[in-house]
C-alpha cells in the first residue's frame, strides 16, 4: 500500500504541473499580444476598408494567429434605433468596429478551433431588445484536461460596422481593439492587447487594459475622458486647442506635452498632479498608468495619410 505521504506529493507534483502548464500558457498569448500591439503601433496600425473576408490575408500578414483547423464564420445584419446600447464581450481574438451613419449593425465573425464541439461549448450569441445589442461568447466550464491541452482553444476575429449614433460598452478582450467614431458614450474594459481609437467626441472611459492606449479626440464634453489601471503607455491626440482640467495620479512613466501647452499646478510630483489645459473645464482623470503619457495635437498631414488605414468612419 502508498504511504499516504507519498499520495500527497504526488497529487501536489501533478496540481503543480497543470498549474504552470494553464498559467504558462496564458502567459505566452499575453506576451505574444504585447508584442503584436508594439509591431503593430511601430507600423502605424494599418487597417483598410477592405470586407471581413479579405481581412483575413491582410491580418496573417501583419502577424495575427493563424486560424485553428475546423472554422465557423458568421454574417448577421440588425436595425437599430439611435442611441441603441451596443455590448460586445469575452472574446479571445481581435475586434475590429467601423462606424456608419446609417442605423445598420452589420456583425462579421471568423471563428476557428481544434474540433467542431468547441464551437457548442463556447457559442456566440447576440440578442436584441428595443434599446441594445449584446454580441458575446457564452462563458462555459473548462475541464482540467481541456486547459492542459488546450483542445477547446477558441480563436475569434469579430469586424462590426455600427451606427455612429449608439453607445458602446466593449469588455473582456483577449486581442487588440480598433474602434472608429462615436458621437455617444464609448467604454472600454478587460482588455489584454492595444486599443485605439479612430475620434472621441463625447465621455470616454478605459479600464483594466494591459497594452498601448492611442486616442484620438474630436472633442471634449463635460464628462471628459477618465482612464485607470493601464499597463502601457498611452497617447491622447486632439484635433483642435481644449480647454481641460488634467487629474492624474500612480503614474508610473513620464509625461509628455507635445504643442497643448499644459500648465502644471506649483506642486507637483512626478506621479501625482494636477493641471490645465487652456482655461481648464471637461476633465481629464488619469489613474494608475504605468507606462508614458503623452498629450498632443492630432497631425494633420499623418491623418491624412492614414485616413483610409485606420479603422475608419464610413460617411
Amino acid at each position: 500500500m502508498k504511504s499516504p505521504k507519498l499520495m500527497a506529493v504526488v497529487a501536489a507534483l501533478i496540481l503543480a504541473f497543470i498549474t504552470l502548464q494553464y498559467f504558462g500558457g496564458r502567459a505566452g498569448k499575453t506576451t505574444a499580444n504585447h508584442k503584436q500591439g508594439q509591431q503593430d503601433q511601430k507600423a502605424g496600425a494599418v487597417r483598410s476598408e477592405a470586407r471581413p473576408e479579405e481581412k483575413k490575408g491582410a491580418a496573417e500578414q501583419q502577424g495575427e494567429e493563424a486560424d485553428l483547423p475546423v472554422k465557423e464564420e458568421i454574417h448577421r445584419t440588425y436595425q437599430l434605433s439611435p442611441g441603441t446600447q451596443i455590448e460586445v464581450a469575452r472574446f479571445d481574438g481581435s475586434v475590429d468596429i467601423e462606424t456608419t451613419d446609417t442605423q445598420t449593425a452589420e456583425v462579421h465573425v471568423v471563428r476557428s478551433a481544434r474540433n467542431q464541439t468547441t464551437f457548442e461549448k463556447q457559442k456566440f450569441v447576440i440578442e436584441q431588445r428595443p434599446s441594445r445589442l449584446s454580441i458575446f461568447t457564452s462563458n462555459r466550464p473548462q475541464g482540467i484536461w481541456d486547459v492542459v491541452t488546450g483542445n477547446d482553444e477558441l480563436r475569434t476575429r469579430v469586424t462590426l460596422r455600427l451606427p455612429r449614433k449608439s453607445r458602446l460598452q466593449l469588455r473582456g478582450v483577449n486581442g487588440h481593439v480598433n474602434v472608429g467614431e462615436f458621437e455617444d458614450k464609448v467604454e472600454i474594459g478587460g482588455v489584454n492587447g492595444r486599443v485605439t481609437i479612430v475620434k472621441a467626441l463625447k465621455k470616454t472611459s478605459f479600464y483594466r487594459i494591459n497594452g498601448p492606449v492611442e486616442v484620438s479626440v474630436g472633442q471634449l464634453d463635460r464628462d471628459g475622458i477618465e482612464m485607470f489601471n493601464i499597463n502601457g503607455p498611452v497617447e491622447l491626440r486632439f484635433a483642435k486647442a481644449v480647454d481641460a482640467d488634467v487629474e492624474v495620479s500612480g503614474l508610473g512613466g513620464s509625461f509628455n506635452d507635445q504643442g497643448m501647452k499644459v500648465v502644471m499646478a506649483e506642486e507637483r510630483n512626478p506621479r501625482n498632479f494636477t493641471a490645465k489645459i487652456g482655461s481648464g473645464g471637461d476633465p481629464i482623470r488619469l489613474h494608475r498608468i504605468n507606462g508614458n503619457v503623452t498629450f498632443a495635437m492630432a497631425d494633420v498631414k499623418a491623418e491624412k495619410k492614414a485616413g483610409g488605414a485606420a479603422v475608419a468612419s464610413a460617411r
